[in-house]
């Protein structure tokens, strides 16, 4: 048979014509000269699908320019080379290979496009430089004011949340506001859901209580819309505080939602209470109370110590059998009483709460 194109006698592929010349006389894809792409300025990210994404430009880019192009599905295996090198402003001009086979043979077309950009703020930037937020997060303690460090390990894992939360896809996760006010921490966060997962870490972690209450304000598509308040108040006692119940004294070891575990200092012995049952707990400080002394001498039941700007001597009760190895000791009064600590207690002031 003849190629009605070429004359020459070959294998017919279609339309009369052979396949070089069908290749020839047909094109096999379709793009728009034009194309825009939206760009966050704020965080700059781009818009696909009429969704927001953080990826790099080259890649939002080439998913934009493919889904643009219509390409026949006679072809197989279909590739697209992408090469942007000129910018006029906000327009980027693109060449465009596509290459496919049909058959065995194979198909290069090249398009031209011109890419626009265009600077609009996102959904999740529009609420956040507005002022939106949803619900509120307030941190106080029982009774006390909260301390320097505990504000900032507080501001550190809320902020570390908040960021996590965002990392793993939701962009509508973010602080609008952060305030000091009445001895304790707000936070103007920009979703209920994120608001309640961290006031539940932060019961789980610190103890004390957690309470919630809505306030009407306002209807959308003829429902009641509700903002928030998330309430965690800490316990009156903190992690290495010296504590008393009744007439014998502990340091605070640990705290979580329910329970809170001290170390007696006359036995060194940990026991566990629930937090609700410690309410009327006595807290004499934390490790600004802990002094060094010089350890003079020592037997099974007692050590002798010596204070280093009184030189008063005095003998002390040891807990446990136990050898003192260093030069000092560490002691803590509390009520006139004198105790020794052991030096694993001092791991409860240096380890922060981690995220």
């Amino acid at each position: 048979m003849f190629c009605v194109e070429c004359g020459k006698e070959e294998t017919l592929f279609k339309d009369g014509m052979c396949i070089n010349c069908y290749i020839k006389k047909n094109r096999f894809s379709k793009a728009p000269k034009n194309l825009t792409l939206s760009n966050c300025p704020h965080c700059d990210s781009y818009k696909h699908r009429n969704m927001w994404i953080s990826e790099s430009f080259d890649h939002i880019m080439q998913h934009t320019i493919q889904d643009s192009f219509t390409v026949d599905n006679q072809l197989n295996t279909v590739s697209f080379i992408v090469d942007c090198k000129e910018k006029k402003g906000n327009d980027i001009l693109c060449h465009v290979d596509i290459i496919g086979f049909l058959e065995k043979h194979e198909v290069r077309e090249r398009h031209t496009v011109i890419i626009r950009i265009m600077q609009t703020a996102c959904d999740s930037c529009s609420k956040r430089y507005s002022g939106y937020f949803e619900a509120i997060l307030q941190i106080r303690a029982y009774k006390r004011k909260l301390t320097k460090k505990e504000l900032t390990t507080l501001m550190n894992i809320v902020e570390t949340l908040v960021n996590n939360i965002a990392k793993k896809g939701d962009r509508d996760a973010f602080i609008t506001d952060t305030g000091k006010i009445h001895g304790g921490l707000d936070f103007y966060l920009s979703k209920n859901e994120v608001a309640h997962i961290i006031s539940k870490n932060l019961h789980e972690r610190f103890g004390g209580e957690l309470k919630t209450s809505p306030k009407l304000v306002g209807r959308k598509d003829g429902r009641d819309m509700y903002r928030m308040t998330y309430l965690v108040r800490l316990p009156v006692y903190r992690k290495g505080d010296f504590v008393s119940i009744s007439s014998s004294f502990y340091i605070v070891s640990s705290i979580s939602r329910s329970r809170i575990n001290l170390i007696n200092l006359s036995t060194w012995k940990t026991v566990t209470y629930s937090n609700k049952s410690l309410e009327d707990v006595t807290v004499h400080g934390g490790e600004e109370l802990i002094t060094d002394v010089v350890l003079v001498s020592q037997s099974k039941c007692e050590v002798q110590v010596m204070d280093q700007k009184t030189y008063n001597t005095v003998e002390i009760s040891k807990p446990i059998s136990v050898s003192f190895d260093s030069k000092t000791v560490k002691i803590v009064k509390l009520d006139d009483k004198l105790f020794l600590i052991p030096d694993n207690i001092f791991k409860y002031y240096n380890n922060d709460q981690k995220v």
